[in-house]
């Protein structure tokens, strides 16, 4: 019974999203705790670098994963339950994420876009692996996703590239954001020198 819950809950994007989204914010938290008990750049350099990465995955795919799931997915507006439960999973993660970019001084880096591709790339995989292996969806369809349908492998594809191009995109946007961010705290906590 366990099992067969867990293979339904990582069938789908948004509870990857939400995965990387928890240990982002978790490890958000335990480099800053670090940092404030111990001192400025005392963090282990492999915490860093795994928050550094979970950070980039988690941002840009919480965007994505809203921005695909009202874009391109059908939404059932007729009962208020159904309405509540995916507002939840598809849009207060990006609501958080949001949240955490705009409050850290965590810097973005335009090359780091592999980072989200990556992400976005291991789940198509992940999908047409399942495809492959037989798996159905809780729908009893082929399909996790009506655009991530394998038996139709030309579309998918296409979709596949498309869904990463997006994801680079927003990273670049989430980038864009962050300079802005960055500027806008910097004329507030290092207030320039006055030259009598």
């Amino acid at each position: 019974m366990i099992f067969k819950k867990f293979e339904i809950w990582v069938l789908f994007a948004t509870n990857w999203g939400l995965f990387f989204d928890t240990i982002s914010s978790a490890l958000a938290w335990t480099v800053s705790f670090v940092e404030f008990r111990i001192g400025p750049d005392s963090s282990p350099r492999t915490l860093a670098k795994v928050y550094w990465a979970t950070f980039n995955a988690a941002i840009s795919s919480a965007f994505f994963i809203t921005t695909f799931r009202y874009m391109l997915l059908r939404i059932e507006l007729n009962d208020i339950s159904k309405v509540a439960g995916d507002v939840m999973a598809h849009v207060i993660n990006s609501v958080l994420m949001f949240c955490l970019l705009i409050t850290s001084r965590h810097p973005m880096r335009l090359l780091h876009f592999y980072i989200p591709a990556i992400f976005c790339i291991v789940y198509m995989l992940f999908t047409l692996i399942y495809y492959k292996a037989g798996g159905l969806s809780p729908f009893d369809t082929v399909w996790i996703y009506p655009v991530l349908d394998w038996s139709q492998p030309r579309r998918t594809s296409l979709w596949a590239v498309i869904s990463t191009c997006s994801i680079i995109v927003i990273h670049f946007v989430v980038v864009g954001i962050t300079l802005g961010r960055d500027a806008l705290t910097k004329q507030y906590t290092n207030p320039p020198v006055q030259v009598p």
